[in-house]
């Protein structure tokens, strides 16, 4: 006893979705359709200029901002870290050109990029 309470009555079977409607003409309805397609179509560069601008609002604008060292470091602080600066810019140099020496091809770009990385690995 097989018994559906509520059958699916969509697909191929059902030829009723197939058929137009009785009041609506079927020469009208693609017309239609094609005028409104031809409103909606936009020229390609007004679409990609939009989409590049559709985040510039979020993207605030750059502040210069100067910052007075003198209230969060005293002299002896400056004095460290300047020091420390300038021996790490100093062992950035010699490895570059260790690595520039060692490798004659190597660009300045990828030799301060290994000069970094080693200093980086061993600071």
């Amino acid at each position: 006893m097989a018994n559906n309470i509520n059958p699916i009555n969509l697909g191929i079977g059902q030829t009723n979705l197939l058929r137009p409607k009785q009041n609506e003409d079927v020469t009208e309805k693609p017309q239609k359709k094609a005028e409104r397609q031809e409103e909606k179509r936009q020229h390609p560069s007004d679409v990609l200029n939009f989409m590049a601008g559709l985040n510039s609002d979020l993207v605030p604008s750059k502040i210069n901002r100067a910052v007075d060292v003198s209230k969060y470091v005293t002299p002896e602080q400056e004095a460290r870290i300047t020091a420390f600066m300038q021996g790490f810019e100093a062992d950035i140099d010699i490895i570059s050109t260790n690595a520039q020496a060692e490798f004659p091809d190597l660009s300045k770009n990828a030799a301060n990029a290994i000069a970094l990385a080693y200093v980086d690995s061993t600071y």
